[in-house]
């Protein structure tokens, strides 16, 4: 509280005196001011009480990310992080990492930092508005690459057909032919048709009627 007199600063305690009221909570509050020595009289005045923002003393690691456990090669993730905030004011507050209050927040290693040794604890350092906490990771080798599988063998292709062997050809099914004379008759294995060939059935049947009809001539005679 300042006050004067015209041009003059007075003085507390020799020139005046205070007096508050409601002066303990936010809110309005009244100051008298009470003239002594060379001044006499009092006068009130009344003045608003507003709290300050509360300003952050500390942070503290609440909850540890939901990954703790990387592969060497890997970057940090500290999705699932969540701070306490410890303020002037007596009071805490949490904060979570999210794409909301990402930008707030920094870590060592930096989270583009590629995890390149093995560590099975790593102390990873968040900060928050100007305050530190830190929390461990474990890194562990990472796992070898699985081989390549090998290409399945082509399968063994279908055995091409030897006209050279009886049956190995498209012909050699064929009753009769296969057992010409080189003249083109037939050879003397018979000379059957094969079954189901209507010309060698016809043959056949005419042969039998001859040599029943010499037969017949020679009981004449």
């Amino acid at each position: 509280v300042v006050v004067k007199h015209g041009d003059k600063t007075l003085e507390n305690g020799v020139d005046y005196t205070l007096e508050f009221a409601d002066n303990t909570a936010a809110g309005t509050a009244k100051v008298t001011i009470n003239g002594m020595g060379a001044y006499t009289g009092s006068v009130e005045r009344s003045f608003e009480i507003k709290l300050a923002d509360p300003v952050l003393e500390g942070i503290a690691v609440k909850a540890a990310p939901a990954k703790t456990i990387y592969k060497v090669g890997d970057k940090l993730d500290p999705a699932g992080l969540v701070l306490e905030l410890s303020l002037s004011n007596g009071t805490t507050r949490e904060v979570a990492y999210d794409a909301d209050t990402a930008a707030a927040f920094a870590f060592a290693p930096a989270l583009d930092t590629v995890l390149d040794q093995e560590n099975p604890a790593l102390e990873v350092t968040v900060t928050y508005e100007g305050k530190t906490a830190v929390f461990d990771v474990r890194v562990e080798k990472a796992e070898d690459p699985k081989p390549e599988p090998e290409p399945s063998p082509d399968p063994d292709p279908a055995p091409t057909p030897d006209p050279e062997r009886p049956g190995g050809g498209d012909q050699g099914n064929q009753g009769g032919q296969g057992n010409q004379g080189a003249n083109g008759k037939p050879g003397t294995n018979g000379g059957l048709a094969q079954t189901g060939d209507p010309a060698g059935i016809a043959g056949i049947i005419a042969m039998g009627g001859a040599a029943a009809l010499v037969a017949a001539r020679r009981r004449r005679r």
